[in-house]
């Protein structure tokens, strides 16, 4: 492929992805109730308020990398149902990379999710039991509003699977859009612009199947901060290069999402599990909330765990 032509692919290519990206950001923000927690351990703790980081991890590399297969799994049959009705080459092309977004053409824009999860609410023992350490752990309350703010999107996790298709038909139908608005054709050393919507499709499912979770977890009640990792050319954008770590047995890549002073000083509560050695009086604890976040309370949460 000459460089004239691979610059009219990327331009197309980015012309789509900017359409979808556009969709993201532009759908209506949820209510956010008074705060959020985010579940951790007492080196979690000391990490967030202390080096004032929030560990954002791969979606996929995590438990609920089964999610994501839900979302792409949704799309695969909307996209079949659509090729009953009215087959076209992007919806062939759509088939092929959704199970596998890598096209076998050079320097791809591709897209990566890391997500941090929270809750709004710390009065169910399936939030300590699961999230908590067994109640163990801790929970951070911070003021939702703070948390709201770029280089973030805080998303409240869908679990209903109707609202989960239109959310697919939005993206899909952008998609649609923006390649119908740009009838020219590529050059021929060039994938076509169906492929490259394809490819744009399969990859934006991804990121938006991070927003949802199976109808059995409706009881989590979860939101999510995600930090969308953007590679064009093979050149990260927009966030630092990841970091790993071992969970489980497993390799999970993850980025450092930095709290300002601001945010920091938005926490409002420090919740101890129910069984944590931690004691709302403990000095180093009062210490470190006293550094970092001042008018954070420290309590003792009730909810037993067994």
């Amino acid at each position: 492929m000459q460089s004239n032509d691979m610059e009219k692919a990327k331009a197309f290519s980015n012309k789509v992805f900017k359409a979808c990206w556009d969709w993201f950001n532009g759908r209506p923000a949820d209510d956010l109730p008074p705060l959020l927690y985010h579940f951790t351990d007492a080196a979690g703790l000391a990490g967030i308020l202390g080096d004032g980081i929030l560990r954002a991890s791969l979606v996929t590399s995590l438990n609920d990398c089964s999610e994501i297969q839900h979302g792409v799994d949704l799309a695969t049959n909307l996209v079949l149902e659509r090729k009953k009705i009215r087959p076209s080459p992007f919806l062939d092309a759509a088939l092929r990379y959704l199970p596998d977004p890598t096209p076998p053409w050079l320097h791809p824009l591709e897209s990566s999710t890391f997500v941090v999860s929270l809750c709004g609410r710390i009065d169910k023992s399936v939030h300590w039991l699961h999230y908590g350490q067994t109640g163990k752990g801790v929970a951070i309350g911070f003021d939702a509003t703070s948390m709201a703010a770029p280089p973030f999107r805080l998303v409240k996790v869908e679990y209903g699977k109707q609202k989960q298709r239109e959310l697919v038909e939005g993206l899909l139908g952008e998609v649609q859009q923006a390649l119908g608005a740009d009838t020219a054709a590529l050059p021929g050393g060039c994938p076509s612009k169906d492929e490259i919507a394809g490819h744009i499709f399969s990859i934006c499912v991804r990121a938006l199947a991070a927003e949802f979770k199976s109808e059995c977890f409706i009881e989590e009640e979860e939101w999510r901060l995600l930090w969308f990792q953007i590679r064009k050319d093979s050149v990260v954008q927009g966030t630092s290069r990841p970091k790993y770590r071992s969970v489980d047995g497993r390799v999970v890549p993850y980025v450092e999402a930095p709290l300002g002073p601001e945010q920091l000083r938005a926490v409002r509560q420090i919740v101890l599990g129910n069984t944590s050695p931690l004691g709302p009086n403990d000095p180093g604890l009062k210490i470190l909330v006293q550094e970092a976040s001042p008018e954070a309370e420290i309590i003792r949460s009730l909810v037993p765990v067994r």
